[in-house]
């Protein structure tokens, strides 16, 4: 779906009008009218009957927000709105609003407000989860700024409402501001609607922090439910005030009064500086004014701790739902999650009744017991300032470990000298500041010998950062590169931590075509786990073998790079195979997605550091040289020296694989893709494929031969040479010259291609090698090297 766009005032009014309407009715309800209510329906026992219905409304309030909002997420995800859940929510709560002023008993009072807070509780998911979608992240602080205001002035008018209009007004006030708000929050803001527009725009985000925001939110809420659910009761049987409820009402607008004039300018500037420090700060006064009210309990006392606490209190309004936004693990099923989230406001108020009743019950006085609540208090509101500075600091993710490149430098070096033979003209020249390194890309070999080769130059101290195909970061990849049956057992291993601290940044470079188990992950990673017949279209599934037809259950995305079905989901698709809303995420998202793979990647080049890339960011399955993309030319930018790297392989020839790699400098007023080309050196494969594409017809090695050695003796000035067909150009030609006729001979069908094992996605060799000839001889007629034709000789391996 496209970007949420910035809302204006008359939007983001409405979208807090339901906010204001709900903390209204929060404000009101369990801290003035159902303490009054019971005190006309149950005269004895009050304490620990309010304890009991805060704690079971509480209790509800836990229960229903992850239950409604997977309910909410699944019909996002259908296509169909959040909106109807919210109406339902609030019908049912108003219902238990204009109920409860008639109850005659404590049995029926329980009732009705479990029915008013499960309607609130169903109709707030719903409600919340829509506002990610419809504001930026750019706008969260902003937003949460106008949701503390609504929250304070809902805070106030509720109480106000409670504490000086009798409670029989106060009940059909309240069900009339719900309705309102809700009516308000319809009208003003334009929920989107339909398949295509359920797409998220946030993805995964660490775990770590959602649980300290949880803790952090908990230990504040659980201080401030100590004092709210106790406050009247306190004017009454501690202070002895002739209308406790009034003075709860007057002292909890001074403390709003305070919150109001720092609310909104925090929310705003939470969005250019640290939430974390905001939230943190704001605890502190909190505690302060908590431990004031047990220390100092004259008038004068109570009006500056109620300030103080509201300087506090605005300030965690200001940016608690902002941070608390950013910490929700995944977005894509946000109602749910905001539902779990919403746990460390409503368990607070499950338990602290009782901790708190047990307090006020065991103590020696009235006052005693109230002195020793608001100590509790006041450490709850430290231990949530202390907790969340460990937030934004989440432990240092090391880019490039020397030990660990210095184990696979050591383990990787016998193999490739063990199984291939390498051949390395030039060096990298001894820098200070940062280098790129670039080349065409043909197989996985210079993909092991290049950044080894870099390493060597500069084991320590320096790093070599690469860049890798995104799938590299994916489960389900092994199969694709290793074989059966280890490539398959280990499908479900995703290599991301390991390829991480080896310098290896990931890049989208198969963005419209790749493996259904790619795609797969895309949709995973931003929606979660779902069946597989809600994402693919169902030809693509009975194509793959995947549908219901041919598997015994119903497949989930994770299964898809599990070992038992990873080999049926290795097989790439195009975009089309996903359905909707699914495809039209994808498309939307993949610009945003590479452009911010590439700012991540140079980001993180520093001084000294090589950054090597292969342009074209995939294998070349006829020999050609992929096209340079945008991270070429920005990494050209921010990096001005730059060592091209030309690599060829001997594969027309029987023994070990034979690897030619050429190093040269990059001239800045050069394309690059074509100097990469004319750098290419030449091999025996390359002559021979040439000549026998230029003969009309050979009748023996010998002929194809010397076709070869023919064509070598006639090359531009500035060709690179391998080093053995400079040295030995008659014996390099004969092997690669018998090597062509022997499998014309063993295959003598006119269009059986050659093929080696080695090189599995190029189907054609001599196509390949064909290719290859004639963009090197077009790039050096382009910019020809002012050198002549040049040996590359062997320089280790």
């Amino acid at each position: 779906m496209e970007a949420p766009t910035a809302p204006t005032r008359s939007q983001q009014w409405g979208l807090t009008a339901y906010w204001f309407s709900l903390n209204m009715e929060g404000a009101a309800l369990l801290t003035i009218l159902i303490p009054v209510t019971l005190l006309r329906v149950w005269r004895y026992g009050h304490v620990s009957e309010l304890a009991r219905i805060v704690s079971l409304a509480a209790l509800l309030t836990m229960i229903v927000p992850p239950i409604a909002g997977m309910y909410s997420d699944r019909q996002k995800k259908r296509g169909k709105r959040r909106m109807p859940l919210m109406w339902w929510g609030t019908s049912a709560n108003i219902a238990g609003l204009l109920v409860i002023p008639h109850v005659t008993s404590v049995s029926t009072l329980t009732v009705v407000v479990m029915v008013a807070v499960l309607g609130q509780a169903a109709s707030q998911t719903a409600y919340q989860a829509m506002m990610p979608e419809i504001l930026p992240q750019s706008q969260w602080g902003k937003a949460s700024g106008y949701m503390g205001l609504a929250s304070l002035l809902g805070t106030v008018a509720g109480l106000g409402i409670a504490g000086f209009a009798p409670p029989d007004l106060s009940y059909p006030v309240l069900a009339a501001v719900v309705a309102a708000g809700v009516i308000v929050t319809a009208v003003g803001v334009r929920e989107p609607v339909g398949r295509k527009q359920a797409a998220p725009h946030v993805q995964v985000r660490s775990h770590r922090d959602f649980v300290r925001v949880f803790w952090a939110r908990f230990m504040v809420m659980l201080g401030q439910t100590f004092l709210m659910t106790f406050i009247l009761y306190f004017f009454s049987e501690v202070l002895h005030v002739a209308k406790p409820g009034a003075h709860t009402a007057l002292v909890a607008g001074e403390a709003l009064v305070g919150a109001a004039l720092s609310t909104v300018v925090m929310g705003r500037l939470s969005d250019h500086f640290s939430r974390r420090m905001i939230v943190f700060m704001a605890g502190l006064p909190m505690a302060g004014a908590a431990l004031g009210f047990a220390l100092d309990q004259r008038s004068s006392g109570i009006v500056l701790w109620a300030l103080l606490y509201g300087v506090g209190y605005g300030a965690f309004l200001s940016v608690d739902w902002a941070l608390g936004l950013e910490s929700i693990p995944d977005l894509a099923n946000v109602a749910r999650d905001l539902g779990l989230w919403g746990i460390a406001s409503n368990f607070p108020t499950v338990i602290a009744p009782a901790i708190g009743g047990w307090i006020l019950v065991q103590a020696l006085s009235p006052r005693q017991g109230y002195e020793e609540l608001f100590v509790t208090a006041s450490a709850m509101f430290l231990a949530g300032s202390l907790i969340v500075l460990s937030l934004g600091k989440p432990k240092k993710q090391k880019d490039w470990s020397t030990p660990l490149a210095f184990l696979v430098y050591s383990l990787v070096t016998p193999y490739v000298r063990a199984r291939y033979r390498v051949h390395v003209t030039g060096h990298l020249p001894r820098y200070r500041r940062s280098l790129l390194v670039a080349g065409n890309h043909g197989q996985d070999i210079e993909g092991l010998v290049v950044p080894l080769m870099i390493f060597r130059t500069h084991p320590f101290g320096r790093r070599v950062i690469s860049a890798g195909s995104e799938r590299l970061f994916e489960p389900g990849f092994s199969p694709t590169r290793l074989p059966a049956p280890w490539g398959t057992w280990l499908s479900s291993i995703n290599l991301r931590p390991i390829l991480w601290m080896l310098g290896v940044r990931p890049i989208e470079n198969e963005p419209l075509f790749r493996p259904l188990t790619s795609w797969a992950y895309h949709v995973f990673l931003h929606y979660g786990n779902l069946p597989i017949d809600e994402v693919f279209s169902a030809e693509v599934l009975e194509k793959a073998a995947l549908d219901s037809g041919h598997c015994a259950r119903r497949l989930h995305l994770r299964d898809l790079w599990s070992h038992r079905y990873v080999q049926k989901a290795v097989v790439p698709h195009g975009i089309t195979a996903l359905l909707e809303p699914y495809r039209n995420a994808a498309k939307t998202s993949l610009a945003a997605h590479i452009r911010q793979q590439i700012a991540d990647l140079l980001h993180a080049v520093r001084a000294g550091d090589v950054l090597y890339l292969t342009p074209e960011g995939r294998y070349t399955a006829n020999g050609r040289v992929g096209r340079f993309r945008r991270l070429w030319e920005d990494a050209r930018r921010q990096i001005p020296d730059t060592v091209l790297v030309a690599t060829a392989y001997d594969l027309l020839r029987p023994g070990p694989l034979h690897v030619w790699i050429v190093l040269d400098a990059h001239a800045p007023d050069t394309d690059g893709r074509t100097a990469v080309m004319a750098l290419r050196p030449l091999t025996a494969s390359h002559l021979v494929a040439h000549a026998a594409a230029g003969a009309t017809r050979w009748s023996s090695p010998d002929h194809l031969r010397e076709e070869a050695q023919a064509a070598l003796a006639h090359l531009p000035p500035g060709s690179r040479i391998a080093g053995d067909l400079a040295r030995q150009s008659e014996a390099a030609l004969a092997q690669a010259a018998a090597y062509v006729w022997e499998w014309k001979q063993r295959h003598p069908e006119p269009d059986q291609p050659i093929t080696d094992p080695r090189f599995p996605h190029v189907p054609d060799l001599m196509q390949y090698y064909g290719n290859q000839w004639n963009e090197t001889m077009e790039a050096l007629a382009q910019t020809p090297l002012q050198k002549p034709a040049m040996a590359a000789e062997p320089a280790g391996g």
